[in-house]
């Protein structure tokens, strides 16, 4: 169980990666520094961010509140009549504003080295370089750094690679050394001690880009609209999380059964794996049998 388990998460990381850009060549690149030439493989994230001054204008700004005025007149008609006349007029105040445009410009990278070099065969996954306005009154000061180059934000994918064979096709392949002295359960040993060590940098790793570009994508919401523009809408950053997303991990636990004879049968996990998916768990033996998690009534 324990080794299925990691099995799994660990498909589940490489098809992750997946998303991100790594695809089937470069995978196979990577595992090939990894496994033949012995190279430790790490995946790392950059960022530069610049600030440059556009322009400086000055803009009318009506306040919320009217002022309304009412004046009343009165005249004496040719009969001897007073007649009155109401005479109503509206003004509101202008305010003369000082707006600063700033151009901000984000460039980011992601991308795989061998060993200790970076720029040394770098693979890169996924870049981009985007950019917008945002406006400052009150003064010509920058509100950002005129150039800022973000810390590297770094994770070794070498127990990955370690971990999943190339033969025929890409399986993970992580097993436990049960005659090690130091295992000691299927929970307690060196094995499952460096996976969890591996997951949790992981997980670090992309709270950290995760963080970032929160960060970045709020620059332009929390600095506010342009005094004399309607504010635009943004896009909630926080709308985007995995509260969501269902993990599909119980139904691997469940033992197939035959619906109907009209239906298809349920398919294990050792089926054949679908092209999209990178990393498959890999055949299971004839021989195994597992117990499900959640028995089918």
């Amino acid at each position: 169980l324990a080794e299925f388990l990691t099995n799994t998460a660990m498909a589940a990381q490489a098809n992750a990666l997946e998303r991100l850009g790594m695809d089937n060549d470069i995978f196979q690149k990577l595992h090939s520094l990894s496994a033949k030439e012995k190279c430790s493989v790490t995946l790392r994230f950059t960022s530069e961010e610049s600030c440059d001054f556009v322009k400086e204008q000055t803009v009318d700004v009506e306040s919320k509140r009217e002022f309304i005025t009412e004046i009343e007149e009165g005249e004496i008609t040719e009969s001897g009549k007073e007649k009155k006349t109401k005479t109503t007029s509206r003004h509101k105040v202008v305010t003369k504003i000082k707006e600063y445009h700033w151009k901000v410009t984000v460039n980011y990278s992601l991308f795989a080295f061998p060993g200790n070099d970076p720029e040394s065969g770098k693979i890169v996954l996924q870049s981009r370089e985007a950019s917008t306005v945002i406006v400052t009154t009150g003064g010509k000061q920058s509100p950002l750094p005129s150039k800022f180059i973000s810390d590297p934000i770094d994770v070794s994918l070498t127990r990955l690679l370690q971990n999943i064979s190339d033969q025929d096709s890409f399986n993970c392949n992580f097993s436990i050394d049960r005659e090690a002295t130091s295992c000691r359960t299927p929970r307690q040993n060196e094995e499952i001690f460096a996976a969890i060590a591996f997951f949790k940098k992981m997980t670090d790793w992309s709270y950290r880009i995760n963080n970032y570009i929160k960060r970045v994508a709020s620059l332009t919401c929390a600095r506010g609209a342009s005094p004399s523009v309607e504010p635009e809408s943004h896009a909630d950053i926080h709308s985007i999380n995995d509260d969501g997303v269902f993990v599909p991990v119980l139904p691997l636990f469940e033992t197939p059964v035959e619906q109907s004879k009209e239906s298809n049968a349920l398919t294990s996990s050792s089926d054949s794996i679908t092209p999209t998916m990178l990393i498959s768990l890999g055949k299971q033996k004839d021989s195994e049998e597992m117990s499900p998690l959640l028995p089918i009534a």
